[in-house]
């Protein structure tokens, strides 16, 4: 019997892979790892230590750290000087966006907003919930004497701001009690004692969302300015994304009833019908 040539022999061996082979081996196994740190740190509510992001993962602190710097490098991760936790950078953020933005509800969303801030002059800013809470994904730029920046993938506080009232209204309450609470902890440590939030307080909220349809917030997160902020709903009621009108404080109508409000208020419900959603039922 004759000897099959090494060279057949080594093609042969690179038709297939084993049946059995550990999916990790089917691809890039640096890669895969470097992506389920991302998501750990996603999915996080707060920036981690190399510790805790090690603890997470199920690795080592000094694996955890080569691959933590390099993804720093890359801007999809970024470290705080000051305390050395690590969070989404820059790279992650515009990653996930133009992710977002090629949803369909996203891009009617952005369309909208557009509209309204060329009618009312002011900021407009679309929110959803995301792993840390309340998070700006698009924003409009207005015409105002003060200049504002908003950075896209910013978390915004549950209880204090236009947009995170309308999730403190209308999320069930499983998806927000752990960051409501680390809010309101961090709000009541330095508000004034009128302003303490309690759980009178936030009832209070609630029914005045509920009351007028929209909620608001002044001079609150930042002194000198003021929001209105609107709910879009899904197709079973359930709160998908938020609008919001920015301006400074003093400068335009932030009444329920005022003009911006009723703008605000019939973008977001043309919005909201055009995706096929349902506002809840009082």
């Amino acid at each position: 019997m004759s000897k099959t040539p090494a060279t057949v022999r080594r093609k042969t061996s690179l038709r297939g892979r084993p049946s059995t082979r550990d999916p990790l081996d089917a691809g890039n196994r640096t890669i895969l790892i470097g992506v389920r740190l991302l998501q750990a740190v996603a999915r996080m509510r707060e920036p981690a230590t190399l510790t805790e992001i090690a603890q997470r993962t199920d690795m080592s602190v000094s694996r955890a750290y080569r691959y933590l710097t390099s993804l720093a490098q890359t801007g999809f991760l970024q470290q705080d000087p000051a305390t050395g936790k690590y969070d989404l950078g820059p790279a992650a953020i515009e990653l996930g966006t133009a992710a977002m933005a090629r949803v369909d509800a996203i891009r009617l969303a952005s369309d909208a907003m557009r509209d309204l801030t060329g009618e009312i002059h002011l900021v407009s800013i679309l929110c959803v919930w995301g792993s840390n809470g309340p998070t700006v994904i698009k924003w409009e730029q207005g015409q105002l004497d003060l200049a504002v920046r908003i950075r896209e993938g910013l978390n915004l506080p549950v209880p204090i701001t236009a947009s995170g009232r309308l999730f403190l209204t209308y999320l069930p309450e499983k998806d927000l009690r752990p960051l409501l609470d680390r809010d309101v902890r961090a709000w009541n440590a330095h508000a004034p004692s009128r302003q303490k939030l309690t759980a009178k307080s936030l009832d209070g909220l609630r029914a005045e969302v509920r009351k007028h349809g929209i909620s608001r917030a002044i001079g609150l997160r930042t002194p000198h300015t003021a929001a209105l902020a609107a709910p879009v709903f899904d197709g079973s009621g359930r709160l998908t994304m938020t609008i919001s009108i920015l301006g400074v404080a003093g400068s335009f109508d932030t009444d329920y009833i005022g003009a911006p409000a009723r703008a605000l208020k019939a973008a977001s419900e043309r919005l909201t019908r055009t995706l096929g959603g349902v506002a809840p039922k009082a």
